[in-house]
Formats: C-alpha cells, sequence, structure tokens
C-alpha cells in the first residue's frame, strides 16, 4: 500500500479505510473477501460504542467499555510512520481529554509493539503506564494506562500462558 504523507495531503476517513481492507493478506481477512470486510466494517462503525476518530491519515476504531473509562483500539493506517507515532499521540491525548482511564490494542507482528516503546518515551506520555503483552506467536498486545492517577485495574488477559514484554528491548 502506497504511504500518504499527512503534512502533504489528508486522506478521507472513508478512503483510509477502503484502501486498508483491500491491501490486507487473505489471512488478515480471516478467508473473507475485501467487500465482506467492508460491509462489516461498515456496520461495526454504527454501533453506538464503537467511535471512528481520523488524525493525519490514521483512522483509530475505538471500542468503549460500558462506563466509558476505557476503549478497545484498533487503527487502519495510510500515514507515514513518523506522522503515525504523531497520530496516535493526538488520538490517545483525545481519549485524555473524554475522560478515558485505559486504551487495549491488538496486532500481529512485532512492528507496532516497537511504535508503542518509542511512543511512550515521547515527553506528551511520560506519566502514562504502557504494559506490553505476547499473546500467541503472530499476536502482540499493548495496554495504555492513560491516566494512571484514577488507579484503573489493569487489563487482565484472558489466555493463560500470555507472556509479558515490559522488558524486551526496543
Amino acid at each position: 500500500m502506497k504511504l500518504v504523507d499527512s503534512k502533504k495531503k489528508i486522506i478521507p476517513g472513508p478512503e483510509i479505510i477502503a484502501r486498508v481492507v483491500h491491501d490486507m493478506s487473505e489471512d488478515e481477512l480471516g478467508g473473507i473477501t475485501p467487500q465482506v470486510a467492508l460491509i462489516g466494517l461498515a456496520k461495526e462503525l454504527t454501533m453506538d460504542s464503537v467511535e471512528p476518530k481520523q488524525f493525519g491519515n490514521t483512522v483509530f476504531i475505538g471500542h468503549y467499555t460500558d462506563d466509558k473509562s476505557g476503549v478497545y483500539m484498533r487503527a487502519l493506517n495510510m500515514d507515514t510512520a513518523k506522522n503515525f507515532v504523531d497520530n496516535g499521540e493526538q488520538y490517545v491525548k483525545y481519549l485524555l481529554d473524554q475522560k478515558v482511564d485505559k486504551m487495549y490494542t491488538e496486532f500481529n507482528g512485532s512492528q507496532l509493539l516497537h511504535v508503542f516503546k518509542l511512543f511512550s518515551k515521547r515527553p506528551g506520555t511520560k506519566d502514562m503506564v504502557f504494559n506490553y503483552f505476547k499473546i500467541d506467536e503472530d499476536t502482540n498486545a499493548v495496554e495504555v494506562i492513560i491516566d494512571p492517577s484514577k488507579n484503573p485495574e489493569p487489563v487482565k488477559p484472558l489466555l493463560s500462558g500470555v507472556e509479558d514484554l515490559q522488558n524486551e528491548p526496543i
């Protein structure tokens, strides 16, 4: 997929979603076609607990907990690596403004794990707590406790054998 620098050109959210889905591998799509995946995403985005938010050329899809204190997030990105980290920081600041205490995300591969570790070293995130987990061979997860002053319960991984990656090097 061709990345588009959001400092030069902003792509509309629906186009980002369509391009990202059409670029997914068969494995990532779980055996369904891109068209079926887009129909599913369209339905998902109409759910009461779901809020899509765009920063730069990244669309963040947040599923809020019932009490709105937590969000499970996915990011669909067409931006450059640096802008993706900037967009993520803007999204987390937005969540903080919305009184969200923690964010959780799962993803395949380790590339985003490194992005989160770099993100955690930024001045604007110094008070946040980042917890890193390896769910299985291909899946990693990150929990960000956005407002540690509220003492939110940390995520308790649902699967036994989840590996803590907190001290893994960048």
